[in-house]
């Protein structure tokens, strides 16, 4: 016979799936306001995969211009002490044309994709017996010109 101790408890898939998002805010020079839902799978404890969509309002004050940008991408976080953490991120953001493609390599098309590679790291503050927040400082590797971020991002996510 096993002893209470030595079953391990199956975990729930409610408790595999996790929600959450985050919210972010620039003003300057250029102004940002972004929004971004997440949900995502934790097949072991300290290890997270997701998907998460984005929005974000764009407001360049130099151009006087203003569009939407929009887009999702899938992520990995691992965390590998109580607080630290590794992040990793592929994103897709749907740029408007006459605002980004400065070097005129997608003519004729309203919209095109921009695809980044995020990776870093952060802390990870719990917040509740399932919650944490993050405080990430990332890289975006394909920091090209149609790029709407300048290195390091800084973000600020909740995951539930």
């Amino acid at each position: 016979m096993f002893s209470q101790g030595a079953i391990k408890k199956k975990r729930q898939l409610s408790e595999k799936v996790f929600f959450g998002g985050g919210f972010g805010m620039q003003f300057g020079s250029v102004n940002v306001v972004e929004v971004s839902p997440m949900v995502g799978y934790k097949p072991i404890e300290n290890l997270y995969f997701g998907l998460k969509g984005t929005y974000q309002y764009y407001k360049r004050d130099i151009y006087n211009i203003s569009t939407d940008i929009y887009g999702g991408s899938f992520f990995g976080l691992l965390s590998i002490f109580s607080n630290i953490a590794i992040y990793s991120e592929y994103e897709m953001l749907s740029l408007e044309s006459s605002y980004f493609d400065f070097a005129n390599m997608h003519t004729g098309k309203a919209r095109f994709w921009e695809k980044s590679l995020l990776l870093g790291g952060g802390f990870v503050q719990p917040i509740g017996e399932r919650s944490n927040m993050l405080l990430l400082v990332l890289w975006n590797l394909n920091d090209s010109p149609y790029s709407p971020y300048i290195n390091p991002i800084i973000r600020i996510t909740y995951l539930y």
